[in-house]
C-alpha cells in the first residue's frame, strides 16, 4: 500500500493504492492519525487506486469518522471500484459515510 497525502482547498487528501490490510493497516492508522493530532479534521480518502481492503483497512476508516466527529471534522470518501463498494455494501458500511464518486464531488462536500 502506497498513500499521498495533500492538502487541497483546506482539505487533507489522502490517496490510497494498493491493498489496505492486516500487514499495513497500522501504518494507514498512524498516518491519519499524525494529521488529526495536528489538527487537520477536514479529511477525505481517496481511494480510486485502492484494490482491497480487509476487516483491518475498515476498522480504520470508522475510527477515522468516529474521532472526526467528535472533534466536529468531516470525513468524505471517493472512487471505490465495484468490488470496494460491494464491501461496504454487504458491511452496511455504506450508510455511515459520505461517498462520492469522482473527488471533486468530494471536494466540494466540505464547503
Amino acid at each position: 500500500m502506497d498513500i499521498t497525502i495533500e492538502k487541497e482547498n483546506g482539505v487533507s487528501v489522502f490517496a490510497v493504492c494498493g491493498r489496505l490490510d492486516t500487514l499495513n493497516y497500522n501504518d494507514f492508522d498512524s498516518s491519519i492519525s499524525k494529521i488529526i493530532d495536528n489538527g487537520d479534521t477536514n479529511i477525505l480518502l481517496d481511494c480510486s487506486k485502492l484494490e482491497y481492503i480487509s476487516s483491518s483497512g475498515l476498522r480504520v476508516f470508522v475510527k477515522t469518522l468516529k474521532t472526526l466527529n467528535e472533534k466536529g471534522g468531516k470525513l468524505a470518501i471517493c472512487g471505490f471500484n465495484d468490488s470496494i463498494k460491494d464491501i461496504f455494501k454487504v458491511t452496511s458500511f455504506i450508510d455511515l459515510f459520505n461517498i462520492f464518486s469522482v473527488k471533486s464531488d468530494a471536494l466540494k462536500s466540505f464547503k
